[in-house]
């Protein structure tokens, strides 16, 4: 398994399930696996980490077709685009779709998008 789908599949059981009794807890803590839980993996970056904004929101894009009503995004960086924060205001308004984001890695106070667009 690569080090992207490492990340990828550890961000979804801790989204989806657990309580390892340390702090971290999903949202479903009291289940012992994911069997039953519709999880949805869109494809935003490359393995790398890097990517554009036009993948990522083809990637949410995805994930609303195919009936997300969470997201979970475990990335950041960049800065503010209308272009995209209309795009995220459109998911949550029209198709009642929650997106969550990273807030970043970067260990600073500065501000990091698509986590810090308003809706």
């Amino acid at each position: 398994m690569t080090t992207a789908m490492e990340h990828t599949a550890q961000v979804a059981n801790i989204a989806a399930i657990g309580n390892n009794v340390k702090g971290v807890v999903g949202v479903i803590p009291n289940a012992d696996s994911i069997s039953g839980i519709k999880l949805h993996i869109g494809k935003g970056l490359t393995g790398g980490g890097s990517g554009n904004s036009a993948v990522v929101l083809a990637a949410v894009a995805a994930c609303v077709e195919n009936g997300a009503n969470v997201i979970s995004m475990s990335l950041g960086g960049g800065g503010y685009s209308q272009t995209e924060n209309s795009a995220y205001e459109d998911v949550y308004l029209n198709d009642s779709v929650l997106i969550i984001a990273a807030a970043g890695n970067g260990w600073n106070s500065g501000i990091s998008y698509p986590a810090s667009y308003p809706s």
